[in-house]
Formats: structure tokens, C-alpha cells, sequence
């Protein structure tokens, strides 16, 4: 979203893309997973210190930041019940997100909408849809934080991690 592409469908700066891959690797190294194909064999203390070297060299860690502390959450409506399902709407052009409640009854009528929506925006790269399910709106929060863009859990994880895998020395 803040670089105004789409990295899951491979398009995108090839720096990000590598910097998602070697973050990619530390969360699988430090969870002692597979690492992407792309990095198998190389020595974790290398991918840490290659990592680190891009992160600074992008503010990747700094850009997410900001998008966070300046996206503006614009609340709902609240859910009739406590099992809802909620169309989340992540706008990064106006920096806001939205969603829209739905209780279990109205199920269909949720993934209907969903579907126009994601069909009708789906050439829209500043739109991000999701439809979720939750307790209320603040599990939901807890649930989608990319939705309003909180990647302090993100960030951490990985700094957590690059601690914990001696950086490479030269």
C-alpha cells in the first residue's frame, strides 16, 4: 500500500520484494521453518545482516511507521451480534479505513457485497477489501491489523528475531 503496488502478485521494486524475502527467511529460521527456495543454504547470520543493511537502506521499518500513525480509522457501524462478519475497506490514498457489519444471518448479502466490490475495484491498487469474522470490532482489530495498518507486531517480530540470529561479521 505504501509503495502503491502490488507485491503479491509480483509486481513491485525488486529491493522490497528482496526485503520481504529475507524477512520471510528470519520469521521461518527463528520459528526453525522452511526458508523460501530462493535463500535455502545460505548461513542465517547473512541473511540477518543483509536484511539489516536493506531495511536502513529503504526506512522500510520507518515507512510502515508512518503510514500507520497517519491512517485515520473511520468506525462502523456496530455489529448486531457478537459473531459478526465485517467488510473491512483499507483506502490508502485517504489514509482511512472503514468497515461495514454483518450479522451471521446476513452471511450472503456479506460475501455478495464483498464480491461486487472486489470486482469493481480490482483494478483500484489504493483499495484493499477483506471480508473477516469476529467477536466484535476490537477483536477484529486484533485479528486484521495490516487492515489498520499496524505493523508494530510485524516490526517487532522481525527485530525480535534478527536479535536472536547473530548478525554475519565481516
Amino acid at each position: 500500500m505504501i509503495e502503491k503496488t502490488s507485491f503479491k502478485t509480483g509486481e513491485g521494486d525488486e529491493r522490497f520484494k528482496h526485503f520481504f524475502r529475507l524477512g520471510s527467511a528470519i520469521l521461518s529460521i527463528q520459528e526453525r521453518l522452511p526458508v523460501v527456495a530462493a535463500l535455502q543454504g545460505r548461513d542465517p547470520r547473512e541473511i540477518v545482516s543483509e536484511f539489516l543493511a536493506l531495511e536502513e537502506k529503504l526506512g522500510a521499518f520507518k515507512k510502515l511507521s508512518a503510514f500507520a500513525s497517519a491512517l485515520q480509522v473511520v468506525p462502523g457501524a456496530a455489529a448486531a451480534s457478537r459473531d459478526a462478519l465485517y467488510l473491512l475497506v483499507l483506502d490508502s490514498r485517504r489514509e482511512k479505513t472503514s468497515w461495514i457489519p454483518f450479522s451471521r444471518a446476513q452471511r450472503s448479502i456479506a460475501q455478495e457485497l464483498y464480491a461486487t466490490a472486489e470486482l469493481c475495484e480490482k483494478d483500484n491498487p489504493d483499495l484493499d477489501l477483506v471480508l473477516a469474522s469476529a467477536a466484535d470490532a476490537r477483536t477484529l482489530r486484533r485479528a486484521c491489523p495490516n487492515y489498520f495498518a499496524d505493523a508494530s507486531v510485524f516490526i517487532e517480530s522481525l527485530k525480535s528475531a534478527c536479535r536472536a540470529i547473530p548478525a554475519a561479521r565481516h
